[in-house]
């Protein structure tokens, strides 16, 4: 009975585009842990630990990363920073919150 549940669940996960969406998730996880992990190399001192944490890091990065790229005229639409812009934005990022954390 529990199996056959268990089945149709993920039969429909996979109908509806869910291993898309998984493995979306699953790239931007890695992603952010490398990003997040380079700008922890690069930004040391005492960063906010945990490797969630540094997957939020790098994807968020990223995005800051994205916007600083457009902002100085190297994208033509706002969206994520590549590798290089995604390390410079979660250093900057990083950067922020250990300005906030000694306030």
């Amino acid at each position: 009975m529990l199996d056959d549940i268990i089945d149709n669940v993920v039969i429909k996960f996979i109908a509806l585009g869910g291993f898309q969406v998984m493995f979306y998730l699953l790239s931007w996880a890695i992603y952010g842990i490398i990003v997040g992990g380079i700008a922890k190399l690069i930004h040391t001192g005492e960063d906010p630990e945990g490797w969630l944490t540094t997957i939020a890091i790098g994807v968020a990065g990223s995005y800051i990363g994205g916007f600083i790229a457009y902002m100085i005229g190297f994208e033509q639409t706002l969206q994520s920073g590549g590798l290089l812009f995604g390390i410079i934005g979660a250093v900057v990022l990083l950067f922020a919150i250990r300005k906030m954390a000694n306030k």
